[in-house]
C-alpha cells in the first residue's frame, strides 16, 4: 500500500488546503472547452498507449469520466480490441464499497451512483489481486507524485485496497507544484498529461 509522506501541516490545515485547490482546479477546469478536453483526452490516451506499463499490463481498471474530467474511453475501446482484460469500478450498494468488473465492450456500462456509468449487473468480478495497472482520474496531480481527490472518499478507500501500478490522469491544467497530502493519501507511481509522462522529483 502507497502512502505519502507525512507534511507538517495539521490535518484541520490539509483540509482546507484540499478544498481550496478543489475549487481552483473547478475554475480552471470550467475553462477548457469541450474540443480542448477531447483534444486532449486523445493526446492523453495515445500518450499512455506508448509506455511500458501499458503494454505489459494484461488486466487494467480504467473509469468512466464526468464532466470536465479526462475521457479514457479510447483507450477501454483499444484495450479491448488487442485482448486486454478491461475493468472498471462497480459501487455494491449493499456492502457501499467498489469492486472491479470486466466489460467486453462499452455498451456493458449503464447509469449507476451519482450518474457515473459503470459496468451492468452481468459483468463479472475480477480479484482486485489479478490488476496490473490502474488509471486513476483525480481533481490535481504534482510532480512527486501526489494525487488530490474529489473529496468523497469512497473510490480512495478503494484504491488503497490495491496491489497495482497507479498511473494518474489529468489536463495539463491540472498539474501544480504541490497537492496538500496526509498520512493516508496514495502515492501515483506515473501521471500523465497530453504531453507525457511527468518527471517525479526524487523524495
Amino acid at each position: 500500500m502507497r502512502r505519502m509522506k507525512p507534511t507538517s501541516e495539521n490535518n484541520n490545515d490539509v483540509c482546507l488546503l484540499k478544498n481550496e485547490m478543489r475549487k481552483q482546479m473547478f475554475l480552471a477546469k470550467q475553462a477548457i472547452s469541450n474540443t480542448e478536453m477531447l483534444e486532449q483526452s486523445s493526446l492523453l490516451c495515445d500518450q499512455l498507449e506508448k509506455t511500458d506499463f501499458w503494454s505489459s499490463s494484461k488486466t487494467v481498471l480504467l473509469y468512466s469520466n464526468l464532466n470536465k474530467e479526462i475521457s479514457v474511453n479510447q483507450l477501454i475501446e483499444r484495450g479491448l480490441k488487442i485482448k486486454k482484460n478491461i475493468a472498471l469500478p462497480r459501487y455494491d450498494l449493499n456492502n457501499k464499497n467498489y469492486t472491479a468488473c470486466i466489460i467486453s465492450a462499452l455498451k456493458d456500462l449503464v447509469i449507476g451512483r451519482y450518474n457515473i456509468m459503470e459496468p451492468s449487473i452481468n459483468c463479472p468480478q475480477v480479484d482486485i489481486n489479478q490488476l496490473d495497472l490502474v488509471i486513476v482520474p483525480g481533481v490535481a496531480f504534482d510532480h512527486i507524485g501526489g494525487r488530490l481527490g474529489r473529496g468523497g472518499g469512497y473510490y480512495d478507500r478503494f484504491l488503497k485496497k490495491l496491489n497495482a501500478t497507479f498511473c494518474g490522469v489529468c489536463f495539463r491544467e491540472q498539474v501544480v507544484h504541490k497537492t496538500p497530502q496526509d498520512s493516508h493519501d496514495i502515492k501515483m507511481d506515473f501521471t500523465m498529461t497530453p504531453d507525457g509522462k511527468l518527471d517525479f522529483d526524487l523524495i
